[in-house]
């Protein structure tokens, strides 16, 4: 029935099977630095962890009494009443941002791009903001290409107005 070389195989091809399964329960608990490769994951502010001692010193440049990013300007003003859909937003700031610690928030909750110029960063939802009352919160965590975070988190606030439509059917 069974003979020997059968009994073999099927007892390797088992433990084959096991150490396989093991391997990949492993790796998926631990985590592979090839991973942080692939998908570039922006934490929140609420999962970094920032050394007290440092926020808000200058040590290596002393003479620098402005040793916190800044908003300049915004584009347009906070506050408007009648942006579109797809109205860019933009942030002036005293330094140029380091784009992969720019840390923001869209209420309503809005998927977006953001590109930087110079010292102006531009947030552009992906689709469109949704029609009324919207805000962006900057957290204090954002820095500058030079390590210097952001001096005070703010909320950028703007209402969408939704886009009227001809009354009549267009004829060709």
């Amino acid at each position: 029935m069974f003979n020997k070389k059968k009994i073999i195989f099927i007892v390797v091809s088992g433990l084959i099977g096991l150490l396989f399964f093991v391997l990949v329960i492993i790796s998926a608990f631990t985590r592979n630095g090839s991973d942080q490769l692939k998908t570039q994951i922006t934490p929140t502010p609420e999962q970094i962890i920032i050394p007290t001692s440092s926020i808000g010193t200058d040590n290596e440049n002393p003479t620098n009494s402005n040793t916190q990013l800044q908003l300049i300007a915004t584009d347009p003003q906070d506050g408007s009443l009648d942006l579109t859909p797809i109205t860019q937003i933009s942030f002036t700031f005293s330094e140029q941002i380091n784009e992969r610690k720019f840390y923001y928030k869209t209420n309503p909750q809005t998927s977006s791009l953001i590109s930087t110029s110079d010292k102006t960063i531009t947030i552009t939802p992906k689709d469109v903001w949704p029609v009324g009352q919207n805000s962006i919160t900057v957290y204090a965590e954002t820095e500058s290409t030079l390590g210097k975070q952001l001096s005070t988190p703010f909320t950028y606030s703007f209402v969408v107005q939704e886009i009227p439509f001809p009354d009549e059917e267009f004829n060709e």
